[in-house]
């Protein structure tokens, strides 16, 4: 799940984190600790 998430990160989440860095830079750490746990 965390695969599928990073691919759609990089083709549309790129133009979003360049419009809302802090909210995609913490969405992505939060799925990151969620994977992790």
């Amino acid at each position: 799940m965390i695969e599928f998430y990073m691919v759609s990160f990089q083709t549309k989440g790129y133009i979003v984190s360049k419009r809302h860095s802090p909210t995609a830079l913490i969405f992505v750490t939060v799925s990151t600790e969620s994977s992790m746990l």
